[in-house]
């Protein structure tokens, strides 16, 4: 790493900085305006560094690098499955995570799913914690992007236990280690450690609780917090934690919050869409005319992975056992084709996923009516859970196969499981179901595996949770590591 690299990351590499600089106004690219006003602190939100999750470096002169995205749950889940030759295209921490090993990182290697987070955390840090100063009488806008900042660090720090903490369990949470609480802008900071898990989340949800009130109640754009997404992550918290009442009413309330958007919210309706998305003629890119992530109108907030790494080197593919679990008939196929992608000219040995080529893992309508459907069937409402399912499953397959055929409460939880599954298979949603189900009697003692050739490799209980990344413990000493 160039010693003259600006790390922007106080968790990441700040000890790594060479430069006399120990405020975010010293390490502005140069000839930008510093934040002092609230238009310029609001201009922050609307970088295009915070809607995708990578993880990007920021050198002396300004510009910037994109290290990587945050992507490797992709390979990590079960509904994937891939090909030895195609995978040897992509770095080794694919490999490594596909295969579930101790240390998908090398010691040198940067630690994109840690930098990714804690980066995007720097910046809701930089806002929360000098905006109420600025110098303008406008104090509800400064208090809505105060909560707009807030809750972005909340999310920052749920999606780094979702990685490198161990699942969620109120039994030993108190106890288990969790992430580095960050609150403060420092980029030279070191020698962080972690907080209890309960420690963390106790932060992530007083943040969210207490910023929910300020946000708009009107959300002006998909790349801007209203309470909608406020609610929804807050209810997804609790969701991860296993609370599903608490969850339901934090997505009842997001769903009810989805009236004031000022943007365009409704499902589509794929068996209207689908011929106008795919082409006979060009099976092989999916559906290429699907809006956009920005454009998406089933996007309440965006927060991205980008999908292309797997696409073009044809190795997420669709495993035989998450294959069966669609109907023939289910329309979320036209999403998988069995050849590679640039030419549809060389067979491959599964369905590779190859549209879209983003996936929003932030808020959104599928990941609510989902959430809803299982907290509904969790707490005895199974005629709302079937209806929510409903609503979904009729806009992605023909009515006729679109019921929902679960009666008991475990069947219908399962079920919901399953639909989450074929709604965002090989999209790397699956890794973090696996995470909080682990905890689940009736889903803990699944065993995942992953075929690669002739060898079979069996998750580890121990890896639901990655280990800290070589890098990081390096840079901060003392930093206790998971098993």
């Amino acid at each position: 790493m160039s010693n003259k690299r600006l790390i922007y990351i106080a968790v990441t590499a700040g000890v790594l900085m060479m430069t006399s600089c120990t405020k975010f106004l010293d390490i502005v690219p140069k000839g930008k305006d510093t934040p002092r006003t609230l238009d310029q602190y609001n201009g922050l939100f609307n970088s295009s560094n915070l809607f995708s999750y990578n993880d990007v470096a920021q050198y002396a002169d300004g510009s910037l690098h994109i290290n990587g995205g945050a992507d490797l749950c992709v390979m990590m889940g079960d509904d994937v499955i891939t090909d030895s030759g195609y995978l040897s295209l992509m770095d080794l921490s694919y490999l490594n995570g596909y295969t579930w090993k101790d240390n998908l990182y090398l010691p040198d290697a940067d630690a994109i799913e840690w930098g990714a987070f804690y980066g995007q955390n720097y910046t809701y840090n930089v806002i929360a914690n000098n905006v109420m100063a600025v110098a303008d009488e406008n104090l509800q806008k400064k208090k809505e992007l105060l909560a707009e900042a807030r809750t972005g660090r909340a999310l920052m720090h749920f999606m780094l236990l979702n990685y490198f903490a161990k699942p969620y369990d109120p039994a030993t949470a108190a106890t288990d280690p969790g992430v580095p609480l960050v609150t403060t802008a420092n980029a030279v900071a070191s020698g962080f450690k972690r907080a209890r898990v309960q420690e963390v989340y106790d932060f992530v949800i007083n943040e969210l609780v207490s910023a929910i009130p300020d946000l708009p109640e009107i959300t002006p754009m998909r790349l801007r917090m209203g309470k909608s997404a406020g609610y929804y992550i807050l209810g997804q918290v609790y969701f991860t934690m296993g609370k599903y009442d608490l969850a339901l009413a934090a997505l009842q309330q997001c769903k009810t919050a989805l009236n004031n958007s000022a943007v365009p919210l409704q499902f589509y309706d794929y068996n209207k869409v689908m011929a106008g998305w795919t082409s006979p003629f060009m099976p092989s890119f999916g559906a290429f005319n699907m809006p956009q992530a920005f454009d998406n109108q089933e996007n309440i907030y965006l927060k991205q992975i980008t999908l292309l790494n797997f696409i073009f080197s044809n190795v997420a593919m669709l495993s035989p056992a998450a294959l069966a679990k669609y109907d023939p008939a289910d329309l979320r196929l036209k999403f998988f084709y069995g050849a590679d992608y640039f030419t549809g000219a060389t067979r491959l040995p599964y369905l590779l996923h190859n549209s879209p080529l983003a996936i929003n893992f932030g808020p959104s309508l599928p990941g609510l009516y989902l959430m809803l459907a299982e907290c509904k069937a969790r707490t005895g409402d199974l005629t709302g859970a079937t209806t929510d399912l409903v609503t979904l499953r009729s806009n992605r397959l023909p009515a006729a196969k679109a019921g929902v055929d679960a009666t008991t409460k475990d069947d219908l939880i399962r079920f919901v499981i399953d639909e989450r599954l074929r709604e965002y298979a090989c999209t790397g949603m699956r890794w973090f179901d696996m995470r909080r189900l682990s905890t689940d009697p009736l889903f803990k003692n699944v065993t995942y595996t992953h075929q690669l050739g002739t060898a079979t490799f069996t998750l580890p209980k121990e890896r639901l949770t990655l280990k800290i990344p070589p890098k990081i413990l390096m840079l901060n000493p003392g930093m206790e590591n998971n098993p």
